[in-house]
């Protein structure tokens, strides 16, 4: 596994281009999820914040998820909205949460809307937009 905190934001998302959008926009979303721990702030830290200290919360995520999707030539928006977080033996409960719509073309070439959370998978979420950014 190659160390990228010495690299930059640009760096890394060339590192994780794949032969399709869809494939770059999965792997970005992975490295998010496996590379910057979720961190709660009243208000996002910042993209540069969030790289430097390789945390953040789902806005700062979404942020850094939307700046590597743009350097690989996909265009996405964050989306705010509310997610249901389902925890083993609590009740459902439905908090504020920020995310990524990916215009995606498929390999047919049609363009496609996709949702990438950089939350970890763990956390189930309900997404449901009713605003954008």
């Amino acid at each position: 596994m190659i160390d990228t905190r010495s690299l930059s934001i640009k760096d890394v998302a060339y590192m994780l281009k794949r032969d399709t959008e869809w494939l770059t926009a999965r792997a970005i979303e992975r490295w998010v999820r496996e590379h910057i721990r979720w961190d709660f702030h009243w208000y996002a830290m910042g993209l540069e914040a969030c790289w430097k200290e390789r945390a953040g919360d789902c806005t700062d995520m979404a942020m850094l998820m939307q700046e590597m999707l743009r350097i690989n030539g996909i265009h996405s928006h964050i989306v705010h909205g509310y997610g249901t977080w389902h925890i083993p033996e609590k009740e459902p409960e439905r908090v504020k949460h920020d995310w990524l719509l990916a215009t995606i073309h498929d390999i047919t070439g049609a363009e496609r809307e996709i949702q990438y959370d950089g939350v970890a998978e763990c956390q189930k979420y309900e997404l449901v937009g009713d605003g954008y950014w």
